[in-house]
């Protein structure tokens, strides 16, 4: 692991192989909770999941995987009878069902999360500058909500615009069949509605499933982001 250079609270280093990436190299680098690092590589990884259970879980580890608009789904996706889209009543009723889905996040996944996750993330939800950056996609079946999709205004870690996904669920109680469907279908939405050419996803280490999710969407892994929980 190399380290290239440090931007004000971020520490860059570029690897060859995610092998690199270990306690004792994370270790080496002193890392505080001021610091943040970013390791990035010139060639595709592959099995990222492996970081998993590999290293100490004082390290909070997301990998930001992108994709241009391109790549995205150009075809119009058409829902099952069953399934609509679905709009909130008011602005306050979209915020109070993001940070409910912040929450949802939260409460199944807190063994692997920072202790002040809910308390520095879940907030946004709540903040009208962050809302106005944020686009969403709601799908309903028979009244109750079975995906939630969130679009908004972002930079890289380089200061770059992109878009980034906020967040996305799709109720895993539905069928597969559906459930590829709406996938389809959100990847159509995102092409249409971005507003740069790149699109990011910013997916937990442990998120196993999220990881596999945006890869069938066309994702590639382009940087890993760590820091001190």
């Amino acid at each position: 692991m190399v380290i290239i250079k440090e931007i004000d609270d971020l520490i860059v280093c570029k690897i060859d192989n995610l092998l690199e990436i270990n306690n004792q190299s994370l270790n080496k680098l002193n890392l505080n909770y001021s610091k943040k690092l970013i390791i990035t590589f010139d060639k595709e990884i592959e099995n990222e999941n492996i970081l998993f259970n590999k290293i100490s879980s004082r390290y909070y580890i997301k990998i930001a995987y992108s994709i241009e608009r391109n790549l995205l789904n150009d075809q119009i996706i058409n829902l099952p009878l069953d399934i609509s889209t679905f709009s909130f009543n008011s602005q306050e009723e979209f915020q109070k069902y993001y940070y409910y889905q912040f929450e949802t996040f939260y409460n199944n996944w807190k063994k692997y999360l920072p202790e002040n996750y809910i308390d520095v993330l879940a907030p946004a939800a709540k903040e009208k500058e962050f809302i106005e950056k944020t686009k969403y996609l709601c799908l309903s079946k028979n009244d109750v909500i079975i995906s939630f999709t969130t679009l908004i205004k972002w930079c890289d870690y380089k200061k770059n615009p992109a878009d980034l996904v906020g967040h996305i669920w799709i109720d895993t109680s539905l069928e597969k069949e559906k459930r590829n469907i709406i996938r389809n279908y959100i990847s159509h939405w995102f092409r249409i509605n971005m507003n740069t050419e790149t699109l990011l996803a910013g997916v937990d280490v442990f998120n196993i499933r999220s990881q596999k999710f945006f890869r069938k969407m066309g994702f590639k892994p382009k940087w890993i982001t760590i820091k001190l929980k």
